[in-house]
């Protein structure tokens, strides 16, 4: 097994000149030659776009950057950036895709080996059922499956975080809660994941979104210049805890993440 690194970087907390946690699920920003296999699961305790709750999703993103670049963004403050994209790695402009060869893929009641050449799906859904039947996540690669494979062997196991519930803004309601008059802040128990990533966006998914990435302190004051954009609106609100390993395989930056949330519907 390759030496693992874990990391649990000191980042931003509530605004200010910091930039976004790295920490998050893929790069947000890359320099030309760089390789990276971004593979985590998303567990969300509330859909948001309905409120439903429990749906369990599978990413497996690899890519070479061929420029520098980073996530599209039409503003930012601190650890917050505004962008109409979707936070994701293989599927950006200056991102070439590569080959892993085969993923063995372990979690809860989940084990399926998954080739991860350029016919990744987007997400494969889970049931939630099986990510919850255990605590870890495996993920076993082997050298030379395929001419082209780039990743060689490894053999590793993920601790999952723990779940995250939102307690700020006051619920309402199951999922749902009131614009605050003063400033929007968001609070969550628990602590411990490497980042946490918070999205607020309009209700009906239209526009730009706010994405912070912020350390998981338990509380964080979205930048009222970039929320004032939402007020007056049904606006909903995505808190997520992200856990991480990352290690280095054959050059690869690979990351192995788990994605906990909990989201609410905010009404003026």
């Amino acid at each position: 097994m390759r030496a693992l690194l874990v990391l649990v970087l000191l980042g931003c907390g509530g605004g200010g000149d910091a930039g976004p946690n790295p920490n998050s699920t893929v790069p947000l920003s890359w320099h030309a030659g760089e390789r990276t296999a971004a593979i985590f699961v998303d567990r969300q305790a509330k859909n948001p776009a309905t409120l439903e709750d429990d749906r369990c999703g599978l990413f497996l993103q690899l890519g070479e950057a061929t420029a520098d670049g980073q996530v599209p963004r039409t503003d930012a403050e601190g650890p917050c950036i505004v962008t109409d994209a979707e936070i994701e790695f293989r599927g950006q402009p200056g991102i070439a895709p590569f080959c892993g060869g085969t993923l063995q893929v372990q979690l809860g009641g989940f084990d399926q080996t998954l080739t991860v050449c350029e016919t990744i799906p987007d997400r494969i859904e889970l049931d939630c059922a099986d990510v919850d039947a255990g605590p870890a996540m495996r993920i076993v690669s082997r050298a030379g499956e395929t001419t082209d494979d780039v990743l060689g062997d490894s053999d590793v196991t993920h601790n999952r975080g723990r779940v995250l519930d939102l307690q700020s803004p006051e619920p309402q309601g199951d999922g749902t809660a009131l614009w605050p008059e003063g400033e929007l802040l968001l609070g969550w128990g628990g602590s411990g994941g490497s980042s946490v990533e918070i999205v607020l966006r309009a209700r009906d998914g239209g526009g730009p979104a706010v994405r912070c990435f912020v350390d998981d302190t338990g509380s964080f004051v979205v930048p009222e210049r970039l929320a004032s954009m939402y007020r007056g609106q049904i606006a909903t609100v995505e808190v997520a805890r992200v856990t991480q390993t990352v290690f280095d395989d054959n050059g690869v930056e690979v990351r192995i993440s788990d994605r906990i949330s909990d989201a609410v519907w905010l009404f003026p």
